[in-house]
């Protein structure tokens, strides 16, 4: 499983104790029927609800689905936030920490019975998948801090982010609209460590993006990685230095099928976020000096220790 690293030194006052409401049967239960505003489908059924040092303790949990072939399954989950009655405003809490244990698909339609069970067991695989969300408003930085948000998937595999935005302003919904459209990020580290992870989760959606149309896949294959290999090669040493420039060449290569653990770190100064990237999104093109100027202030550093086997 991908482990959590400690990322005090790329995003201050991650460790800073956070204040978190002590959470109660009537609070968990109305936690419950909110899931479905987060676009993780109605609760239809919990078998466990109980709170629990001050969490929200849930077993045995089935949330809805988008169709009416799979719904999703959650064996544990425990979740805690900070400033509950913002909810009621229609606002954000103040802090949010989840966990859950035993994520998997359930199958529930479109099949004989006996196959829905054996595809329901079989995402059960290795304890299934797990599932972390902990972030935070820093009120005096006027900061929103993603200290985790990660999957682990079964034999080795998993995704983490973590990330800091400067300037915004949670404290009503006005402040809010006012300070997003200024807000940006300042640090941002994504890890990922595949051993079959990339070509099962994230190969077929970005696929067909990048092949429509082509006859020959394996030729538009090698000509999109030439094209890459361009494009990093010609990055500046500001932005991407040499040792994380061979990285992300050494990950090009092994490009349909990468193997190890890839880390990504971003920062950015004063922040990268709509003031700065706006004039592209809004259709300006995507020239040089363009992609220069939201750039400026932007370093990456690129790390992968491909673990293939000789």
């Amino acid at each position: 499983m991908i482990r959590a690293a400690a990322l005090a030194c790329l995003l201050p006052g991650l460790a800073a104790a956070q204040e978190y409401d002590t959470m109660d049967r009537a609070q968990c239960e109305a936690l419950l029927k909110r899931a479905d505003m987060v676009q993780m489908g109605a609760v239809i059924e919990a078998a466990v609800l109980a709170p629990e040092d001050g969490w929200c303790r849930y077993a045995g949990l089935r949330l809805k689905g988008p169709n009416g072939y799979m719904d999703y399954g959650l064996d544990r989950a425990r979740l805690r936030i900070g400033g509950a009655e913002r909810l009621e405003h229609g606002l954000p809490p103040l802090a949010v920490e989840l966990e859950i244990e035993g994520a998997h698909f359930a199958y529930t339609g479109g099949l004989d019975a006996g196959m829905r069970w054996l595809m329901t067991e079989q995402m059960k695989a290795d304890g299934g998948i797990g599932l972390v969300l902990r972030a935070h408003w820093d009120r005096e930085a006027k900061a929103l801090v993603l200290e985790e948000a990660s999957a682990d998937f079964p034999w080795d595999n998993g995704v983490r982010l973590s990330a800091r935005v400067e300037g915004i302003d949670l404290t009503d919904r006005v402040s809010t609209e006012r300070s997003a459209p200024f807000a940006g990020v300042t640090a941002l580290e994504l890890e990922l460590v595949t051993h079959g992870l990339f070509e099962s989760v994230f190969m077929l959606p970005i696929g067909p993006l990048l092949l429509e149309g082509a006859e020959e896949p394996e030729a538009r294959v090698a000509e999109l990685k030439q094209a890459a290999r361009a494009v990093v090669a010609g990055l500046p040493e500001v932005l991407l230095d040499e040792a994380s420039r061979e990285a992300a060449l050494a990950l090009l290569e092994d490009l349909p099928h990468p193997v190890g653990r890839l880390l990504v770190q971003v920062a950015a100064e004063p922040g990268l976020g709509m003031a700065q990237a706006g004039p592209l999104a809004l259709g300006a093109a995507a020239t040089p000096e363009g992609l220069a100027a939201v750039l400026a202030g932007v370093s990456v550093a690129v790390d992968y220790a491909g673990d293939r086997a000789p």
